[in-house]
This record gives C-alpha cells, sequence and structure tokens, in this order.
C-alpha cells in the first residue's frame, strides 16, 4: 500500500474536511490536502502530487462539473488522473458521464471505514497504473520502431 500517494478532499463540509484530514493521517497517510473552493483544488491537482480526489457533489457548488474538468485537463496535459471518489447526499443522482469508469460513489451520512476502504482501492488501482505504465510506454515504442522499419522496407 502506497500512503506516500497525495489525497485531496474537495468539499465545503469544514468539519467534514477536518474529520477526514484527521483520520487518514491517522491511518499513515502523509500528504492529506482539503480545499473548500475550486481555485484551491485545482491549484492541488496541478501541483501533480495528487493521486486520489474525493469530491463532495456540491463542491463549491460544482463537484460533478468540477471532476470532469479536472479529468479533460488532465487528459489534454497528458497528467495521470487521479483516482476518484464521489461523496453524494443521499437521494442526489450522480450522473457518471464523463467520469472514469473506476469512480466510486458513497452516499452521506457513510461509514468512515466504508469511504477508508474505498481510498485505498483508489490508491492501489493508481498504483497499479503507474507501476504498469513503463511497460506500456516500452511496447509503444517499439511498436512504432518496427512500423517504422516495415515503411522503410
Amino acid at each position: 500500500m502506497n500512503t506516500e500517494t497525495g489525497i485531496l478532499i474537495c468539499t465545503g463540509r469544514e468539519d467534514e474536511q477536518r474529520g477526514l484530514r484527521v483520520l487518514l493521517r491517522s491511518i499513515g497517510f502523509d500528504r492529506v490536502i482539503s480545499a473548500g473552493n475550486a481555485v484551491d483544488a485545482e491549484d492541488a491537482l496541478h501541483s501533480g502530487k495528487i493521486g486520489v480526489m474525493v469530491v463532495d457533489t456540491g463542491f463549491d457548488g460544482m463537484g460533478l462539473r468540477f471532476a470532469r474538468e479536472e479529468r479533460r485537463w488532465a487528459m489534454v496535459n497528458q497528467v495521470e488522473l487521479p483516482g476518484l471518489i464521489i461523496i453524494s447526499d443521499t437521494g442526489d443522482a450522480v450522473d457518471a458521464a464523463g467520469l472514469p469508469d473506476d469512480a466510486a460513489v458513497i452516499a452521506r451520512p457513510y461509514a468512515q471505514a466504508e469511504l477508508v476502504k474505498l481510498i485505498f482501492e483508489a490508491v492501489n488501482r493508481v498504483s497499479a497504473r503507474q507501476d504498469s505504465e513503463p511497460g506500456v510506454r516500452q511496447n509503444e515504442e517499439l511498436e512504432v520502431s518496427i512500423s517504422g522499419g516495415l515503411h522503410s522496407v
């Protein structure tokens, strides 16, 4: 388990921010950042040190839109996509369009243990993607090299 992965908590609920920061640090996550608005969250994400993002659907009045826009930004800039966990209020419909297939959704009120489990799963997925990327890149480079050689023949 990689507890060095940065966790970004995006919620305007200060008590929830504080509680999650304390909880995650107590179980070994050293880099836990919370943001109460989209500007602070973007700054943290664009620093490149965030592996998992926990976003409240009501975050800064644009929770899901914020998550989608940051996903697009990461794809355009070819930056590693962070794992994504959406926190919704009970009864909120979560439109998953434009969100990664492995995004998790948890409804309030939630058990902290369940949210922590989702965070660990997201950290594991991000770590697995990072571990497999060098091999994928090497394979792509090999394919390009072989294709170039075949074209020249």
